[in-house]
């Protein structure tokens, strides 16, 4: 009995007090004046979150009384009362305990849930009323997982399942896009959505991408994401996965390497195809089955010789289900080789000045031959034979001729030395010739300086003015002239030539 007095007394007591709050009201109304209220008109409140609705005004604070509504089918609901220091929260069962005032009039909403999708009211009285309302969208993120297919992907023209990807416990319903290679998805391709919905009011949704599988999808990654309320939230998204596909061989190759090869070589045989899961080889020359040094699709013929040249095989064996196949390639491989080099024609490497020598070069090898001749290391001629006429001294020297295979870079080499005999002779031959050039200048010029008159008589150049002594008798003079004459015809009747000496 007490306490339903009590009651009864707090419930009288909360009238008076609103019957003063609405003298106040009214008073402050009957003062006039103007003010302004603003809220955003839509706002996006994350599930399970706290949320705060702003509400500004230019009215004074500790004058005005603000109240919250919440829009219901039937009406709306005053869920909060604030004015000066005097607080009235909801008693409604979705809202008790979870509204708060902050900023003098804007409202907050503690642990949002599905039910605060809704319109809510912020009503402002200072002597007259403004109210503005704002729509609140609640959304969740869903947990996104992305399953690949357990089953290979096969090349043969037919919708297969590629992914599951799972958005579980998302508001609104989510939206799930397949990516591939960072791309939407949107053509040649099949979805397969399925949507549950909890007790709570979530959705959880399941998407199935199923493709034709083609070669080129080999090595893709697909992953899958969803759409949000704004557009712009972010969503965590699972690892992309890669798709594998299965395929036969369409065709297959043999390659070889080096591209050209001599005896000695290291040959590697290499099977090439695109198939997969990759297939097992076998290599063969002609029909013998090659198995030593072979690892998977690769065979290596060390030093190889001119004798395992011939047809080279490979064939692929494709053993994945549901198909399998055989794709086969050979090659023919020619081994290069060049042996027994020889220079003929100077069998002891010694020549005579002013022979002629003609060396031809010749060798066996596995295919044509180009020749050329280098003389002490300078190129001087092409082809096989080498002739010279008439050799000297300077025709000695290092003769080099080089065998190369014409289709190849393969080549080699051979030297010989020229030396040509007889030097010394010249030279001795030379050097007289040169001394009896020197002994009859000297005659040649006496005979220029001395010339005999055509009587055979000595005389004197009469321009010198000359006279005899006197202590010289004329005929001792006389006598002596008479025998220089007398020499002089003697050595005419000689053979000499004529002298004139001039004194």
């Amino acid at each position: 009995m007490m306490m339903m007095v009590v009651m009864m007394m707090m419930v009288a007591d909360a009238r008076g007090l609103l019957l003063l709050l609405g003298l106040t009201a009214v008073h402050s109304f009957a003062a006039g004046g103007t003010f302004f209220v603003s809220v955003e008109d839509t706002l996006s409140a994350e599930l399970g979150r706290d949320l705060k609705i702003p509400c500004t005004t230019d009215a004074d604070l500790m004058k005005l009384a603000v109240q919250w509504y919440i829009v219901k089918p039937e009406g709306r609901t005053r869920v909060y009362f604030k004015k000066a220091e005097v607080k009235f929260p909801s008693d409604d069962p979705l809202y008790k305990g979870r509204l708060s005032i902050v900023d003098g009039v804007s409202l907050v909403v503690k642990n949002v849930s599905l039910v605060d999708q809704r319109e809510f009211i912020c009503s402002i009285t200072l002597g007259a009323t403004e109210a503005k309302s704002t729509h609140v969208n609640v959304y969740a993120n869903p947990r996104l997982e992305l399953s690949p297919s357990t089953e290979p992907l096969i090349v043969n023209n037919e919708f297969q399942n590629v992914a599951v990807c799972v958005a579980e416990d998302g508001y609104p319903e989510p939206k799930i896009v397949w990516f591939k290679n960072s791309n939407p998805i949107n053509e040649d391709v099949e979805v397969e959505p399925e949507v549950k919905k909890n007790n709570q009011g979530l959705f959880t949704v399941s998407s199935v991408l199923r493709i034709r599988p083609q070669k080129t999808d080999m090595g893709s990654l697909i992953h899958c994401s969803v759409t949000t309320v704004d557009g712009t939230t972010e969503i965590e998204t699972p690892p992309a996965t890669t798709v594998t596909v299965h395929y036969p061989p369409e065709a297959v190759s043999l390659e070889v390497f080096p591209n050209f090869i001599k005896e000695g070589d290291t040959v590697t045989l290499t099977c090439v195809t695109d198939a997969f899961p990759p297939p097992t080889y076998t290599f063969f020359k002609g029909s013998t089955r090659v198995a030593a040094a072979c690892n998977n699709n690769t065979c290596k013929i060390p030093y190889i010789n001119r004798h395992q040249g011939g047809v080279y095989k490979c064939e692929a064996h494709y053993t994945a289900s549901p198909m399998q196949t055989t794709a086969k390639a050979e090659r023919q491989i020619n081994v290069h080789y060049i042996e027994r080099l020889r220079i003929m024609g100077i069998p002891d490497g010694e020549v005579n000045a002013g022979d002629n020598i003609t060396m031809t070069c010749s060798a066996s090898s596995s295919g044509n031959m180009t020749y050329h001749w280098n003389k002490d290391g300078e190129r001087k001629e092409d082809g096989s034979v080498l002739t010279r006429l008439h050799v000297s001294s300077y025709d000695s020297g290092s003769y080099t001729c080089v065998a190369q295979l014409a289709e190849g870079s393969m080549s080699v080499d051979k030297t010989v030395t020229i030396t040509v005999k007889g030097l010394e002779m010249w030279i001795i031959i030379a050097c007289g010739a040169a001394a009896a050039v020197v002994v009859l200048i000297i005659p040649l010029s006496i005979v220029l300086i001395c010339k005999k008159n055509k009587r055979g008589e000595m005389t004197v150049n009469e321009d010198r003015n000359d006279t005899v002594p006197e202590e010289i008798p004329l005929t001792d003079v006389e006598n002596r002239t008479e025998e220089k004459n007398s020499t002089a015809d003697a050595e005419i009747a000689a053979g000499k030539p004529d002298v004139i000496i001039n004194t």
